[in-house]
């Protein structure tokens, strides 16, 4: 990192901090235990996804049981097939933040100071 970057991230962290009352580096190791909170609130999001989009194929499987017509049901099973798949594609999305936010949370709150400057 260069000394104009270093010296703009330090001033931006210095402002926010001083409007908070605190100072910069009290402010950098907020930011660093955020990148922990983060990783964790996408866990259970993903959890919480995945309980519901399971919930509804299990209900679907116990309702197909009581009536077989071939036609609804794989249409249904189309629909059912999308709904994992924007699932799975959100959940593709949320790994590379997450990652980050647990093996390298001070990159994680470098971005979120420079997050601010723009």
């Amino acid at each position: 990192m260069d000394e104009k970057t270093a010296s703009m991230i330090k001033e931006t962290l210095d402002k926010l901090a001083e409007q908070l009352g605190t100072t910069g580096a009290q402010m950098w190791e907020v930011l660093i235990k955020q990148a922990m909170v983060s990783f964790w609130s996408e866990i259970v999001w993903i959890a919480v996804g995945t309980t519901i989009v399971a919930i509804f194929a299990i209900a679907f499987i116990v309702g197909v049981k009581r009536k077989w017509d071939k036609e609804i049901v794989g249409s249904i099973l189309a629909l059912g097939g999308i709904v994992m798949l924007i699932h799975l594609a959100i959940v593709a999305c949320s790994i590379k933040s997450m990652l980050t936010c647990y093996f390298n949370p001070e990159y994680y709150a470098l971005n979120k100071v420079l997050s601010m400057l723009n």
